[in-house]
């Protein structure tokens, strides 16, 4: 479904929501936001739930890795959804060995329209069946899978990746500030270096001779292939059970367990870089200034061990759809999901493997300002269309909730 006719699809269900219409209909809603505490939910999501003329509480439900933590933790939350007689309990990234399934039903069966916003879809599907069956609505950031929570029980709604408001504002007035090719930055790539892929990405780009600037963390750091630990990916069985990882493999496949043996049996040995320039972690403002002066972001969508037995995994991230905002060309081997954010513009310049984005990228710095010189109207888009202000409109159409902007 594309991102401008997904709104057009929510269809509401009078009867299960008609009597939380009339029970919130005289006073502001009671909401309750539970997340596990990260930097892009403290930009984008808090925001702007903060904004709606609503009573509203959080619950950052991030605990150490140990069963006493999460013990309490569920405790205290199962006591605040009780007593708080919440109409909405919105949860981002739950899954089912971070919360309790049946805290979410109690506050369902109480009369709370429950909520879980999703945005790994393409790789963690099969960690949030439990919660998706307890939950009115599913959200998804993206499509891929999103068929197999439905499967699950409840309903899923595609509810792409957007943006804050402020975040959009911001990155409009970036975009529209003048700018000559000599004051632009080399090409610039973001992300932490926590996939196999990545590095191999970047280093054959270094190769083959791109200047490329690289934000994020642990690009100079070695794992060695026995410092692995099945417990902090997600594939131990004993974290999820024998079940759900059979869930897993008929809905993704063999190559993912294939590509992740093979992904451990290799050592990941540092590489040496001669053209790569690595900042590491940027502050807001630094990263914005950066973002908005590259003359051109290198985007790659590959994810997972996949693509080590010639079956990659593709999907979008969060940062491609903020980056659109800030009036860049933007290059990116992802498909239809991401260019439906830019309809109206060539500010995405496509390609399909390594080996054609340093041309690419050359003809970038050559000649920059053309596809630049859409960067405008491209943010004024996203300000229109795909900030959570707009999200939660869409929400409250939705469910028929008056989630509405003070």
């Amino acid at each position: 479904m594309s991102v401008a006719s997904f709104a057009a699809s929510l269809v509401p269900d009078q009867a299960a929501l008609r009597s939380r219409r009339i029970r919130s209909a005289r006073r502001p809603l009671k909401i309750l936001l539970a997340y596990k505490a990260s930097p892009w939910i403290a930009q984008h999501v808090v925001p702007s739930f903060q904004r709606l003329d609503a009573h509203l509480e959080q619950f950052d439900y991030r605990t150490p890795d140990s069963p006493l933590a999460r013990s309490l933790m569920s405790a205290t939350l199962r006591d605040r959804v009780a007593s708080g007689k919440f109409d909405v309990v919105f949860v981002v990234e739950g899954m089912d060995d971070q919360l309790d399934a049946d805290i979410l039903d109690a506050a369902r069966r109480g009369g709370a329209t429950v909520i879980n916003y999703l945005v790994d879809v393409p790789q963690d599907w099969w960690r949030s069946l439990d919660v998706a069956s307890c939950c009115d609505l599913t959200l998804t950031a993206q499509t891929q899978n999103a068929d197999r929570l439905a499967a699950a029980g409840g309903r899923v709604v595609h509810f792409p990746f957007a943006v804050d408001e402020a975040f959009a504002r911001e990155g409009l007035d970036r975009a529209a500030a003048p700018i000559t090719p000599k004051e632009l930055g080399r090409p610039l790539f973001t992300g932490s270096a926590h996939s196999r892929w990545r590095k191999h990405f970047v280093g054959r780009l270094d190769q083959m001779g791109v200047e490329l600037d690289v934000v994020g963390g642990g690009w100079t750091v070695s794992v060695s292939a026995a410092a692995w630990d099945p417990r902090a990916s997600g594939a131990d069985p004993r974290a999820h059970g024998w079940r759900r990882h059979l869930e897993r493999l008929r809905g993704s496949g063999l190559s993912p367990l294939v590509g992740g043996a093979v992904n451990r049996m290799l050592p990941d040995r540092p590489r040496r870089h001669r053209h790569a320039r690595f900042r590491g972690f940027l502050s807001h403002s630094d990263m914005m200034d950066a973002a908005a002066r590259t003359v051109a972001h290198v985007s790659t969508s590959v994810h997972g061990s996949g693509y080590l037995v010639g079956q990659p995994r593709r999907q979008i991230k969060l940062r491609d759809v903020e980056f659109l905002c800030l009036g860049a060309p933007y290059l990116t081997d992802v498909g239809e999901e991401v260019r439906a954010f830019a309809p109206d513009t060539d500010l995405i310049v496509p390609y399909w493997n390594v080996w054609e984005a340093p041309e690419l990228i050359r003809e970038l710095i050559a000649d920059p300002m053309p596809r630049r010189s859409s960067g405008p109207a491209q943010a004024a888009h996203m300000l229109e269309h795909h900030t959570w202000r707009r999200r939660l409109e869409d929400l409250s159409h939705l469910t028929q909730l008056p989630l509405v902007t003070r």
